[in-house]
């Protein structure tokens, strides 16, 4: 579906069912979901109806505030149907500004114009289908409200591969045996100085761990999910961190799944530290959102922690430079975190149209790169908000079937036979989760093996 068709519907929506003056922010909250913060939701069938209508079409491009913003402020400059109640010639519209009908024809028929043309393109789409490559020549590059102008010679020569899928063979069970988990601890133990794995991730929690027989778990059955229940602070963690250096020097990859960014980053560090210890060649990826990299990456700049005083570790594992951002015509590049990474769109210098393309730089700026590196990791942490609702940014090719872009849970699930570790307090219990097979394993709903 064209982006533009879908924000002429988002603010025809919110104009005509939940706001009689909305801002840019009501508009948000309808692309978002968020629709029943409004008073009447859940009585207002035609409203219901309407967004049931308009989420079947609209394209996820829209679900990033950067291109919804962006996209927004186009159609009210415009003025062709919308228009901001007041204008500030020093400022783009922001959440907060007023928006209202210009007039024309009536709202009611915008919309079912709108929606009939949303629905038309969608039936003639390609699912999963991605951007093309900028044409050669003086590239004009539409984004993040710039124009960039980048010459055929600084284009890259070679773009990367398409990161291939296919599924592999199912698999046994995975046998945990507390011999060899005790010796990992130890060795891990011995160089760190410490008693930490020994102690708390055996002692405390697997010699306590009992299944519904009453005995100690000996094997982890591939596609059902286990859940572990005990106390705040009996060891779960570092059990699990455990578990997992141990199936990946097996040859097991593993898939953590913790609360959030933070987190995420935090036992990627522990879980290369430990690997270190014990003298493990195991690769660890830590995986999130890329959108909101920058922000996340420069409170963690402002405040470093302990264990990384220089920030050299996030430096390598999660900074990026745009390269795009040299290329802009007038004043400074985007902000960070406003990179337009996939909401880039060339204009013709005869016609003056646009059609969307790929940022020519994707693969060279290491804003994706974590995706790639995750492809051929022995151990991926990822934050749950990420693992249930992300997106992959890159293009992925399953079983030679076309292109296509994933939610970031199917692709660890493709590529990792994930074993979540799902940590969150609930009084004075948390619960750990893990489900785990050999690289060539399958879980039920099917995994996958990733090649270069």
């Amino acid at each position: 579906m064209n982006v533009d068709l879908a924000t002429n519907l988002a603010l025809a929506l919110t104009l005509r069912h939940f706001a009689p003056s909305p801002t840019l922010g009501d508009v948000r909250l309808l692309v978002h979901g968020r629709v029943h913060l409004w008073p009447g939701w859940e009585t207002d069938n035609n409203a219901r109806a309407a967004v049931a209508r308009f989420f079947a079409v609209r394209p996820d491009d829209l679900a990033d505030d950067g291109a919804l913003i962006e996209r927004a402020r186009e159609v009210l400059e415009s003025a062709d149907d919308f228009e901001p109640v007041s204008r500030d010639g020093n400022h783009p519209p922001g959440w907060d500004a007023e928006f209202r009908h210009v007039a024309g024809s009536p709202l009611d028929d915008r919309i079912a114009l709108w929606f009939a043309q949303a629905e038309r393109k969608r039936g003639r789409s390609t699912a999963g289908q991605s951007p093309e490559v900028p044409a050669l020549g003086m590239a004009c590059l539409v984004g993040a409200g710039r124009t960039f102008s980048v010459p055929s010679s600084d284009m890259p020569a070679v773009t990367a591969p398409t990161l291939v899928l296919r599924t592999a063979p199912p698999g046994a069970t995975v046998r945990m045996d507390r011999d060899e988990l005790l010796a990992l601890a130890c060795a891990i133990d011995e160089s760190a100085g410490n008693n930490l794995y020994a102690q708390v991730g055996i002692r405390t929690f697997l010699d306590r761990l009992v299944d519904r027989s009453g005995e100690m778990p000996r094997h982890i059955g591939c596609g059902v999910t286990k859940l572990a229940n005990a106390p705040t602070g009996t060891g779960k963690s570092v059990f699990a961190r455990l578990l997992a250096l141990h199936l990946a020097r097996n040859g097991m990859p593993v898939a953590l799944v913790v609360p959030d960014i933070l987190t995420v980053w935090k036992e990627s560090r522990r879980l290369e530290a430990a690997a270190r210890s014990a003298a493990l060649s195991v690769a660890v990826t830590p995986l999130s959102s890329w959108r909101n990299l920058a922000g996340r990456l420069s409170a963690y700049l402002d405040d470093p922690p302990p264990d990384d005083p220089k920030a050299t570790w996030a430096m390598a594992n999660i900074g990026y430079s745009c390269h795009l951002a040299a290329y802009a015509d007038e004043g400074d590049g985007p902000a960070p975190g406003d990179e337009p990474c996939t909401r880039l769109r060339q204009r013709d210098a005869k016609t003056g149209k646009e059609r969307k393309v790929a940022c020519p730089f994707a693969e060279t700026c290491g804003r994706f790169s974590g995706f790639r590196r995750a492809a051929q990791a022995d151990i991926v942490v990822v934050n749950h908000h990420a693992f249930l609702g992300g997106r992959v940014p890159i293009e992925v090719t399953v079983d030679g079937a076309c292109k296509v872009v994933p939610g970031l849970r199917e692709l660890l699930a493709q590529i990792a036979s994930p074993l979540p570790q799902s940590v969150g307090s609930a009084g004075a219990e948390a619960e750990t989760a893990w489900r785990s097979s050999p690289r060539r394993a399958a879980p039920a709903r099917g995994c996958r093996e990733a090649t270069p």
